[in-house]
């Protein structure tokens, strides 16, 4: 029996400059064997549905550029473990990896600029930022104990974290 493609119908741009040399390699494979159309450039043009490219990181000096033209950007660990577990590669502006997938976080006491941060992180590793709680919550993270939700999740047994900002 044949198996289908996972990533079929999918266009793959990954260039030198934007994939670490040492996973370069078994990327390409792992693109190739699961049916994607590969493309070895970066063009930010193509930023059609099906179509992602592969970047190191959101630190790189092309990711802004290329977020901002609407293109879907991947981490090489996000396909690698795409490829590895057969599914379909993600459809957001960008996830780095699947660390967090399906996991479900409140952030509280957080001024609106550093949630925004924390959706954004959050949401790169393949989790869901919540703004209420609920008892499907995976984690709570809250800036000091004296927030609203850090009180309300403590009989619920959430996995809490308090954030304690490093100085630079």
């Amino acid at each position: 029996m044949l198996k289908t493609k996972v990533f079929q119908g999918a266009n793959v741009f990954m260039s030198r400059n934007l994939v670490p040399p040492e996973v370069f390699d078994a990327l390409q494979d792992a693109v190739k064997d699961n049916g994607a159309q590969i493309h070895l450039c970066c063009d930010p043009s193509r930023n059609g549905p099906n179509d992602y490219h592969i970047i190191s990181c959101s630190k790189h000096e092309k990711f802004e550029d290329l977020k901002s033209k609407g293109c879907k950007l991947l981490g090489p660990r996000c396909v690698l473990s795409c490829a590895k577990e057969r599914r379909p590669l993600p459809k957001q502006s960008f996830t780095c990896c699947l660390a967090m997938d399906g996991v479900k976080v409140l952030a509280s006491g957080f001024d609106a600029d550093e949630k925004v941060k924390i959706e954004e992180l959050v949401t790169e590793m393949g989790g869901v930022l919540h703004t209420k709680a609920s008892l499907d919550l995976n984690f709570v993270v809250v800036k000091n104990v004296l927030a609203a939700k850090y009180k309300v999740s403590g009989p619920f047994f959430l996995i809490m974290f308090h954030f304690i900002p490093i100085p630079n």
